[in-house]
């Protein structure tokens, strides 16, 4: 925000402290809300929201639907970090890989691609819906989502709920870390060409490692319901105006 910066910081740093009660969606963003923000952390409740689980890909359908190896989902920011995910897939020979998202970088990332030699196995789309959008996940083996700045990384349970385990990275601002169980729902590494390429290798040659990580991951999704967010947002509410009456009279509901 340049010079505004600091009235943004005030304003934001007020509404919180003013705040009878924050959700934050990630155990991160309840950590700075109490110690960049000064919130009371009595007041700050973590309430992750849930997924709406769509029917795995190969799920009651003939041949192998995994068509894609490695697919990111996301906004193409510099902070995704998209560059290092295509020159992880160039120490990868033969590995497919879908770059899913619009943004300001897209034209750099497809120069990158065509220099990087990627053009035959790495292809960029922007679907329109996001029913579209789960179904190229529904496609791929695995997400690979090295982005260092996220408050809560809704591609990832998003992916684990069409039964695609991610590939996150290593980093203080990075809350998708919460939802990778490393080796056991996905992998985490270090943000570098290197180690992303060696380990998108040996996931890939492995299918049981990929059938177990599958399982984990739809497991861990089906742990992120709708029912269970909205029970704990109504509980923590009623803790602060109390006990919502269970029946109203049918003039007030006319009203």
């Amino acid at each position: 925000m340049g010079r505004l910066g600091p009235i943004g910081f005030f304003l934001q740093r007020f509404a919180a402290r003013s705040a009878d009660l924050i959700f934050a969606d990630s155990r991160l963003t309840a950590r700075r809300l109490t110690e960049w923000l000064g919130v009371d952390p009595h007041r700050v409740l973590v309430l992750a929201p849930g997924v709406t689980t769509p029917s795995p890909s190969g799920e009651g359908q003939g041949g192998d639907s995994k068509r894609i190896d490695c697919i990111f989902i996301g906004r193409l920011l510099a902070h995704k970090h998209v560059d290092v995910f295509l020159r992880a897939l160039a120490l990868a020979p033969g590995v497919t890989g879908l770059i899913v998202g619009s943004g300001p970088e897209k034209n750099r990332l497809i120069e990158l691609a065509g220099e990087l030699g990627l053009s035959d196995r790495v292809h960029f789309e922007s679907p329109e819906t996001h029913e579209a959008v789960l179904d190229r996940l529904r496609s791929a083996r695995l997400l690979v989502f090295p982005s260092t700045r996220e408050g809560f990384g809704v591609a990832v349970l998003e992916a684990n709920a069409c039964g695609v385990p991610a590939l996150v990275v290593q980093h203080p601002d990075n809350a998708a870390l919460e939802l990778v169980r490393d080796d056991v729902t996905g992998i985490i590494c270090d943000l570098a060409p290197h180690p992303m390429a060696a380990n998108i290798r040996a996931y890939l040659s492995d299918p049981l490692l990929q059938s177990r990580m599958r399982k984990a991951a739809l497991a861990t999704a089906a742990t992120y319901s709708w029912d269970a967010y909205v029970n704990k947002m109504e509980a923590a509410l009623k803790s602060l105006v109390g006990e919502i009456p269970s029946s109203i009279p049918r003039s007030e509901k006319a009203a």
